[in-house]
């Protein structure tokens, strides 16, 4: 079953990580309907990658660089499934990452965004859904809960990343 879900991988001079990355997206037990590459105006290898990427995978390039959240927003803008999650070119997925987020999504349509625990290393942790807990916007003021390739949103959520941010950008 193919999942409605837009993956963006943003990426910044990404070549040495960035095949792993979307080898992690490729490899999950439930795909999702597109991969969204966006090369932020990189000065390596990384635009000799992307072309080495299989043609499902859609490419954006940036002219200019301006950091990880417009590398962001321009893919999220040009996605086109129910679902968003984001991946930096430096990580890599679970296998079943994309299968347990998005039932979890299905299953509480009220939610606009969701996220996980993640670990360093660990790609044999069998995961599961162990305890579910709303993020207040106090518990936000006092520091990011989210790390972003943890992250999954409904592709109709209004706010976007900080344009031009190009440290903490999440």
């Amino acid at each position: 079953m193919i999942l409605p879900v837009s993956v963006v991988v943003p990426c910044f001079r990404g070549a040495a990580t960035l095949g792993r990355a979307v080898a992690s997206v490729l490899g999950q037990t439930q795909p999702a309907a597109e991969i969204i590459v966006v090369d932020d105006a990189s000065d390596d290898d990384t635009p000799r990658v992307i072309a080495q990427l299989p043609r499902s995978v859609r490419r954006i390039r940036l002219d200019t660089n301006h950091g990880p959240a417009t590398a962001r927003n321009a893919g999220w803008n040009a996605a086109t499934q129910n679902y968003i999650a984001f991946l930096d070119a430096d990580d890599a997925w679970h296998p079943r990452k994309l299968e347990l987020q998005t039932a979890w999504m299905d299953a509480h349509p009220g939610t606009v965004l969701s996220a996980h625990g993640y670990v360093f290393h660990d790609i044999e942790h069998d995961p599961k859904i162990e305890r579910v807990f709303p993020v207040s916007a106090t518990m936000m003021l006092v520091s990011n809960r989210f790390s972003t390739p943890c992250v999954m949103l409904r592709r109709s959520l209004a706010p976007r990343f900080a344009e031009g941010k190009t440290a903490s950008a999440d």
